[in-house]
């Protein structure tokens, strides 16, 4: 029986889902009545809940404008733009050989219902984890830890990794008492992920096999 636990950040940490979340965005701004925003803009939040996203982008928002942009955007990714996630290159083939020693929990700060919408349109199994967790499911989501600590109580298990692509992953992981992971395939940068003190940085999440298992994808 697995040990310990690996839990994983979904965007741009198994899956790239910029035009997801872009195009998602986009329509829920327009939609809305407010300006186009420069995708550069977007991805420097990417991280963040959209909630807290779009009052950054947004200060002086109405709580009802802001509620309803969140809300078409979700609705958006679920039923339209999903279709765009792709999965990093390698990483289905290390779950695969991760989950043999490993449990393994899938945690984002997106909605649950999206999270799912989005594995299934990259091809990615939901069965492939113990333990899915949404910013939903939780009082408080990323940068605290209580999604690691709903996953880790789901899958029963005390001790493991936390493996992402922004220093709100590192963060959470942390607080969690996980060794953390820190992968290169999202936005935030090697030096601004390393002031995190992550445990390893790695390329991709393609190369916890060899870090982890001491073996290479096949």
């Amino acid at each position: 029986m697995p040990e310990e636990i690996i839990c994983l950040d979904m965007d741009n940490t198994i899956l790239y889902s910029d035009r997801v979340h872009i195009a998602a965005f986009q329509r829920a701004f327009r939609k809305n009545g407010l300006p186009k925003v420069p995708p550069a803009k977007l991805k420097e939040l990417f991280g963040l809940i959209a909630k807290e996203m779009i009052r950054i982008i947004f200060p002086d928002i109405k709580p009802g404008i802001l509620n309803r942009v969140v809300r078409d955007h979700d609705r958006s990714v679920v039923n339209d733009t999903a279709k765009y996630a792709r999965v990093i290159h390698d990483v289905k083939k290390s779950l695969n050989l991760l989950k043999r020693q490993y449990k393994l929990a899938l945690l984002s700060n997106c909605k649950h219902v999206e999270v799912i919408a989005i594995l299934k349109a990259a091809g990615i199994k939901a069965s492939t984890f113990s333990a899915i967790v949404g910013n939903d499911d939780v009082a408080r989501p990323k940068p605290d830890p209580e999604e690691i600590r709903r996953a880790m109580k789901k899958a029963g298990l005390s001790k493991g990794y936390m493996v992402g692509d922004t220093v709100y992953d590192i963060r959470a992981g942390k607080a969690a008492g996980l060794k953390t992971i820190a992968v290169l395939t999202g936005h935030h940068s090697r030096k601004r992920l390393k002031k995190e003190n992550p445990d390893y940085i790695l390329k991709s999440a393609a190369g916890l096999p060899r870090l982890l298992l001491g073996q290479n994808c096949p």
